[in-house]
């Protein structure tokens, strides 16, 4: 092959990677998955739970959240305690709740409860924006903090 042929290949096959290149971020741009953030106040069922974000205040160098927690009448995994499910996102850092303090850790997540609990999680505190996070199974809901 000639040393034409070879560059007018590599030339198109540039090309090529390019309109495929913006063919995706074309497609990537009008995809509809989007994370909903909620507010405090709102309930959102999360796998077989349901959460909600009651209040937050800063108090000292903690954050404390009152959240409230309705678990499925069943299925629920032993020695599971409502403090566990949550978590938060503060300054681009994932932290788990504080297992010394909070309410939340006492309460276990036994499904036999009657109707919500609600116990405050208490987090330590960093600069940013800060979002709580509650998973349940494979599903995860957030809310945006007012603090």
């Amino acid at each position: 092959m000639s040393t034409r042929r070879l560059i007018l290949t590599a030339m198109v096959c540039g090309v090529v990677i390019l309109i495929a290149g913006g063919a995706q971020l074309i497609r990537l741009s009008r995809s509809q998955d989007r994370v909903e953030v909620l507010s405090e106040g709102q309930a959102a069922v999360v796998g077989a739970a349901q959460a909600k974000v009651v209040s937050s205040r800063i108090t000292g160098q903690q954050v404390e959240v009152t959240v409230e927690v309705t678990p499925p009448a069943a299925g629920v995994t032993a020695g599971l305690t409502a403090a566990e499910p949550w978590s938060l996102l503060v300054g681009g850092t994932l932290v788990a709740p504080q297992t010394e303090a909070g309410s939340c850790r006492d309460r276990p997540l036994d499904g036999g409860t009657s109707g919500p609990i609600r116990c405050t999680v208490i987090f330590g505190v960093g600069p940013g924006t800060k979002t709580l996070a509650f998973r349940w199974g494979d599903t995860q809901r957030q809310w945006q903090l007012s603090v």
